[in-house]
């Protein structure tokens, strides 16, 4: 009975046609966006932004995600390719609630890493400020994710708006924004050694991360 449906990918609005022989002009695709005022100070430079953040000068390169951390997000995926690097590389989680980040240190023995930090909650005007901060954006959605056919993650536009290079699960649906090795490295989703290859590549080519930025 509704006049019209905004939908934020197109695999969702080709499910809703499917299930509800719904006329497709009916539906308007409009991905998510990112509030600009939410970005972080394009003035600052990465280790500016940094010095205010509270970041150890010892960590010579920061990987960050941010978001939930329920199940099919891949927080537990990304913790298990931290395992892969020295401490030089810092890994930011920002976000989950202090039960929801104690069972996911329990599932992983994230606290036996000291490349690991979880910072919580962050005030969405806040977050910004640590995307820009970051040498890599992480977007590690899991291959089992009950959503992965038609999610359209708000971070993925925030990444992409901080202009920092975002490694990603290479899922069908991100491909209608993503494109491997133009605006993102794509990589195996639920695959630790093949997200933190996709990692290291970004770190270790410096043209290439500011291609896909």
């Amino acid at each position: 009975s509704c006049d019209g449906i905004v939908s934020i990918t197109h695999s969702l609005k080709s499910a809703i046609i499917d299930k509800y022989n719904i006329d497709e002009s009916d539906i308007y695709v409009a991905p998510d966006g990112v509030r600009t005022k939410w970005l972080g100070e394009k003035s600052l430079s990465k280790k500016e932004m940094r010095k205010k953040l509270g970041i150890p000068d010892k960590y010579e390169k920061v990987v960050l995600y941010s978001g939930g951390f329920s199940p099919g997000k891949g927080v537990e995926i990304l913790i298990k390719a931290a395992a892969e690097f020295d401490e030089k590389v810092m890994f930011y989680f920002l976000g989950g609630a202090p039960k929801t980040i104690n069972e996911v240190k329990q599932m992983t023995n994230a606290d036996q890493l000291s490349n690991v930090e979880f910072a919580g909650f962050v005030p969405p005007r806040d977050i910004g400020m640590y995307q820009a901060a970051a040498d890599v954006l992480i977007l590690p959605n899991t291959a089992d994710y009950n959503l992965k056919d038609y999610t359209s993650p708000l971070k993925l536009f925030e990444y992409m708006a901080a202009e920092r290079p975002i490694v990603a699960s290479d899922l069908s649906v991100f491909h209608e924004i993503l494109r491997h090795e133009q605006n993102c490295v794509m990589v195996k989703p639920s695959d630790p050694q093949a997200l933190a290859e996709g990692i290291r590549r970004v770190l270790a080519n410096n043209d290439l991360a500011q291609r896909i930025s």
